[in-house]
This record gives C-alpha cells, structure tokens and sequence, in this order.
C-alpha cells in the first residue's frame, strides 16, 4: 500500500480501532481486514463511491461489508457501521493507512519506499532492508518502485527521510558544492 495523507479524524478512528484490536487480542484478523480495506482503497471506483453524496450511506456500506467477505471482524464491522451512521464512510480511505501505522509502530516496523532505475534482484533489497533495520533499529519493510528520471543507484524514503544514493543524487551534491565554491 502506498504512503498517503491521512487526516486527523481518520486517525482518530483508526486509533481507536488499533486501540480494541489490541485489547481483545484481534489484532493479526483486524488487520488483516484492514490491508483489505487498503487495497480497495486503491481501486478508482471505489474511491469514488465512498464520498459520492448521490449514493446513501447504506448500500455503500454494504458495499464495503461485501467486498470484505462473510467473515467480517466485529470491530471492522462496527467501525463501518459507525462511520455509515455519521456520514464519514469516505473516511475509510485514509483509516487503513493510519492503522498501519499504528500497528507498524506498536511492532516496531517501519515500511518505506525504495526507488531504483530498473529491477532490483530480491537479495539486494533484503540488503538494503537489513542496513536500514541496523540504522533505525526497528523492521524496515520497502516497497520497490522504479523511477525512470533516475540515472542509477537508489533513493530510500523511509518515516520522511529521504535516503539518496542515486547517481543523481551525487551530481546534485557536486554541482552544489562547486556552486558554493570561492573561485580563484
């Protein structure tokens, strides 16, 4: 899942959420639920059914229920059913980021974003992911993504750090200092 925005009050309510997963020990189905609710959050047409006014509450609620499956957690479920009584289901967009966040947190994991000009071999991103663990001291978990603009090497942001070994990256650290240079 990609990093995004996340507003007060949909960290507010993933809080919460986090909070009674934690207490009743249904964190790992929670979630779960939530990396689902995530991944739909992703989807353009949902994204654009949650806050449509023209739409109730109600069948967009059932909407969401639906696309989680049969076995909905009762925590996810009352959140949903809160936020459908409210008027706040466009809510559900930004909740599951700020609830990984706070699951992240509380496991000391931190997930970041890993950009590189091509593919990445699997044992060089481990690589990377294991210097950043012994940097941070926490799990760094990174989602590779590739920039084209990008001339070799990588660019790590991680917990708003931004990490740049690109080899542009480099020139601009050169043209800068010959920039900031008293000449003759």
């Amino acid at each position: 899942m990609a990093q995004q925005h996340v507003s007060s009050a949909a960290r507010r309510y993933a809080k919460a959420l986090f909070e009674l997963a934690s207490e009743s020990g249904r964190q790992d189905g929670v979630f779960t639920q939530i990396e689902a609710l995530g991944k739909l959050a992703e989807d353009a047409e949902f994204r654009a059914l949650l806050p449509d006014p023209r739409i109730e509450s109600g069948p967009k609620a059932k909407a969401v229920l639906g696309a989680l499956g049969n076995e909905v957690d009762p925590l996810v479920r009352g959140l949903i059913e809160s936020l459908e009584r409210r008027k706040r289901l466009g809510l559900l967009l930004e909740i599951p980021a700020g609830y990984i966040e706070f699951a992240d947190e509380a496991a000391g994991r931190l997930r970041g974003v890993l950009q590189s000009s091509g593919m990445m071999e699997e044992n060089q991103v481990v690589a990377i992911e294991q210097a950043l663990s012994q940097k941070t001291g926490k799990q760094v978990s990174l989602h590779c993504e590739i920039d084209s603009d990008l001339l070799g090497g990588v660019r790590v942001t991680l917990a708003g750090t931004r990490y740049d070994g690109s080899v542009r990256g480099r020139l601009d650290q050169i043209s800068q200092r010959l920039a900031a240079a008293e000449l003759g």
